[in-house]
């Protein structure tokens, strides 16, 4: 692991010597702290050298409050900086976050592990800060880039109208006539022919008694005063229908005529289709409208970290980029199985509450396009809303908003559709087929989006459970006390594990009473009211500890609220916010003599992985408590300490398993791909006379050693051809995004290391580090060579296996130049003189 160097910025000697005590204390070594006191030498420091972080009081000799936050934050916008504020300083501490501050940590309360997480969370997130910076600046790159394209197109469109206006002047499609009253006295056949325009009674009539559109009052005032002064004009231009009933756009031009006397007689023009024109400008400025929508739905998606944050973002980019008049998000309720809205934008004018009062996916309305959505799967648009029998039902509360045309496009989780995103226009036709493949993508991309919320919170979820039992763990070797024990492993759930409540109880030797040994976490007087209640004779009285005592194994219920086997005081346990509940087993010699309950404010949170870690973690506890109550001798006591100490580590060998299943349930093209790789580099290793503790650090580093792979989509993963630039890039940092997950866990070998150095060479043409020589860990050259070798000789999406001769042929080549020579000979010997296979 990296060194930390940390500028800390305190004027008071006992502050600063407590900080670095407790980071010494916490972490040796992985922190070098360099000591400064008032703010202009820190802001000199921060200019002449390289800092990971700053950690500074807020009240200094020249710099007070919010103005020390400010000046290092506008000195150095990239560098990470906490701040340290007084017992009553909270809400300072706050707004300095505000003002450009990572966190905050309150003086005197902070321990050694808090000031430790705190500086790596505020390193983490300002590195992803950094990387959603970089991809919002590409993004915004890529739309001015376009942008630029499209108004380029444009002009130039724009200069070879006015070089053909030039050319040709007055010359047009056709001829026209008006008397002195400017009523039109004759039009050439040209009119009729070319700009099939509606014949009609037009003779006799005035031009603004044809019916036009898309001019200005402006517009008309100047055209009026031109004819009424008796002036010459050009290119005045409006919109009218043709005999079809399609837009068609008109430029006319006119001379005014005078007699011999000079009277004047009426007017003489020449007008011109130029619909093509001016379809040819809107197809341009809705195209752009595209882009735009789909940039700024990438750049929300790449932002938003919620369901809650994205889907009114959607909208609002729909109906301000879009130009629909509204637009809005609904999911299916697992109730009633109705559409309901979670988010919309723009001026519905009660339409879509109107639209759910009426049952629109359901029962007799299926026929909606919604409903019809949501059946298929497929989009569905109506582009004459108010014509179009399927819509009848809604044709008066359509006609009442305004609304032309709508459609509608599924949203997916997974495979199943669980919802729909609604976009309405007040113009027929709207949806060509440009905007419905955009719209369709946008729809794609939410459900995508959904996607990878649901992986980065399961991630979360397993990392922080793992976490939580890594630390119980190590409470469990560390205390000596039963009580100090349970009391910290129930604390630690809460804490680290993220749970609401954590318990502990034992049965009693006869009868079916048990009592708390230890808890954690919101009470609120739950344990009393159950206690209470409990009547065995009732129909739901007995507690699920009771089922756990009876079968010896878990019970979890991951809805409360709708789960019926929960017992009869599921209200008491709604009241006070607990949404889920796991009930483990404590176990001696196959009795189980207590449980461990854990609830959680979530509903769902108990899954397969978690609830195989929190039985691990319950058998430990288990034995734990007997060892703690059986120690009689040292020898005893030294010899259930090395027993303990094997069964932590089967508990983190089989956390690691968990861990790489998760990575290989997402890419079925690699699955068994790691713990081949691992077979391989443990034989490899044997065959180099490895002891029996660095084999297990080479297994285990290598069943995880694509771990980083979660972060990558699985499109990319499972992607049949070559990959694109961009893509192989997302690819080559899946080691520094396993490194990153698996860092913070103290494994007792350097997994961590392995997993970030096994695509470094020999001659630094690896990534992500670039390493060379003996930079390179000895784990990670084994596992090198472990990977090419089965990668090659396995199959991929992309190609067929290329077979063991040509992978030993590889590996051969690169022989003391990109791979160990020693590491490559046995591998070969493997192969060639000992029979090994890859297993299948």
């Amino acid at each position: 692991m990296s060194v930390v160097r940390l500028l800390l910025l305190e004027d008071s000697e006992d502050d600063a010597l407590l900080v670095e005590g407790a980071l010494a204390g916490h972490a040796p070594g992985e922190y070098a702290l360099v000591r400064g006191k008032r703010l202009a030498e820190a802001l000199s420091r921060i200019d002449a050298d390289h800092f990971d972080a700053v950690l500074s009081d807020l009240d200094l000799p020249d710099s007070r409050g919010l103005a020390t936050v400010r000046s290092l934050a506008e000195r150095n916008p990239a560098l990470p900086l906490v701040v340290l504020t007084g017992f009553d300083d909270e809400n300072l501490g706050r707004e300095a976050i505000r003002q450009g501050a990572q966190d905050y940590l309150v003086k005197g309360e902070s321990s050694g592990a808090m000031i430790a997480r705190t500086l790596r969370y505020a390193i983490e997130r300002k590195r992803m800060e950094g990387h959603l910076r970089t991809a919002n600046e590409t993004l915004e790159r890529r739309v001015a880039e376009r942008t630029e394209a499209l108004e380029a197109a444009v002009r130039k469109l724009s200069a070879s109208e006015a070089r053909f206006r030039e050319l040709t002047e007055l010359a047009s499609d056709w001829y026209w006539e008006q008397d002195e009253h400017l009523r039109f006295t004759w039009f050439s056949r040209e009119f009729f022919d070319k700009a099939s325009m509606p014949t009609g009674d037009l003779i006799g009539k005035t031009r603004w008694e044809i019916p036009n559109t898309d001019v200005t009052g402006g517009q008309w005032a100047e055209y009026r005063r031109q004819l009424e002064a008796h002036l010459p004009f050009r290119n005045f231009e409006f919109k009218t229908t043709n005999r079809e009933g399609k837009p068609r756009y008109v430029s006319t031009s006119g001379l005014p005529v005078f007699d011999e006397n000079r009277r004047f007689r009426g007017y003489r023009g020449v007008g011109q289709d130029i619909t093509l024109r001016k379809l040819a400008e809107v197809a341009l400025a809705r195209q752009k409208d595209l882009y735009e929508v789909l940039s700024q739905t990438n750049k929300t998606i790449v932002r938003c970290t919620s369901r809650d944050e994205l889907f009114p973002a959607v909208c609002r980019i729909a109906v301000e980029h879009g130009k629909f008049i509204f637009a809005w998000i609904g999911l299916i309720d697992k109730d009633d199985q109705r559409l309901k809205p979670m988010a919309r934008y723009g001026s519905d004018a009660g339409y879509i509450d109107q639209l759910d009062n009426t049952g629109d996916v359901s029962g007799a309305s299926r026929r909606g396009l919604t409903g019809r959505t949501l059946a298929s799967g497929k989009h569905v648009v109506s582009n004459d809303f108010l014509t179009d029998p399927a819509m009848a039902p809604w044709h008066d509360l359509a006609r009442r908003v305004g609304v032309r045309a709508a459609a509608k496009f599924p949203i997916r989780q997974g495979n199943a559709v669980i919802g729909a995103i609604n976009f309405y226009s007040d113009e027929p036709g709207y949806f060509t087929d440009d905007l419905i493949a955009t719209l369709e993508e946008m729809a794609t991309d939410i459900s995508f989006a959904l996607d990878n919320l649901v992986r980065e919170e399961d991630l979360r979820r397993l990392n922080r459970a793992l976490g939580a039992i890594n630390a119980c763990n190590e409470a469990l070797i560390r205390s000596s006390d039963e009580t100090q024990l349970l009391n910290e492993v129930c604390t630690l759930l809460v804490t680290e594990g993220g749970f609401s409540r954590a318990w502990v109880a034992e049965f009693a030797r006869e009868g079916q009473s048990f009592h708390t040994l230890a808890q954690a976490g919101t009470d609120y007087g739950y344990v009393q009211t159950v206690s209470a209640n409990i009547d065995r004779s009732a129909e739901g009285g007995a507690p699920l500890a009771d089922r756990v005592r009876r079968t010896g194994g878990p019970v979890v219920c991951n809805d409360i609220a709708t789960d019926p086997a929960f017992p009869r005081w599921r209200e008491e346990a709604l009241k006070r916010g607990f949404a889920a509940n796991a009930v483990l087993p404590l176990l001696a010699n196959g009795t189980t003599f207590g449980v461990l309950s854990i609830y959680a404010h979530e509903t769902g949170v108990f899954d397969e992985h978690e609830v195989r870690l929190l039985v691990e973690l319950a058998n430990d506890l288990a034995y734990g408590i007997l060892a703690r109550r059986t120690r009689a001798e040292r020898d005893q006591a030294l010899q259930d300490r090395q027993m303990h100490q094997d069964r932590l580590r089967k508990s983190l060998e089989e956390s690691v398993e968990v861990v790489a299943a998760t990575v290989e349930a997402r890419d079925p093209y690699t699955a068994g791909h790691q713990h081949r790789v691992a077979d391989l580099a443990v034989a490899i290793a044997k065959l180099l006379g490895l002891e029996e503790e660095q084999l297990a650090g080479i297994r285990l580093g290598a069943i995880v050693h694509d771990l980083g792979k979660i972060h990558i989509p699985a499109e990319i993963l499972s992607k049949p051809g070559r990959l694109s630039k961009l893509e192989f890039e997302l690819i080559k940092a899946h080691p520094q995004s396993g490194y990153d997950i698996l860092k913070g866990i103290e494994f007792p070998w350097p997994i961590a290391q392995i997993v970030l150095q096994h695509h470094e060479r020999l001659d630094g043409s690896g990534y992500p580090q670039g390493l060379k020589g003996d930079a390179i860990i000895f784990e990670a050259k084994i596992l090198a060579v472990a990977d090419v070798v089965e990668a090659m000789a396995s199959h991929r999406p992309y190609r067929p296996g290329l077979g063991i001769d040509q992978a030993i042929e590889e590996i051969g080549a690169g022989r003391g130049s990109r791979y160990d020579p020693a590491v490559v000979d046995a591998c070969v010997k493997l192969f060639t003189e000992m029979g090994y296979e890859l297993a299948r």
